[in-house]
């Protein structure tokens, strides 16, 4: 895999993370939680 390769998946594999975060604490907010309680029950999910 050649370096470019490399970081492609990091950049790509990056912006879901962030995006998925994001798109979970707009939901948060409009049940009445923080942004990063959501976020942080995310990354509880994830592991």
């Amino acid at each position: 895999m050649s370096y470019f390769d490399l970081l492609l998946r990091f950049f790509l594999q990056l912006a879901v993370i962030l995006t998925a975060c994001h798109l979970v604490g707009l939901v948060g907010r409009r049940i009445g939680q923080s942004q990063v309680v959501c976020e942080k029950g995310l990354h509880k999910l994830a592991r």
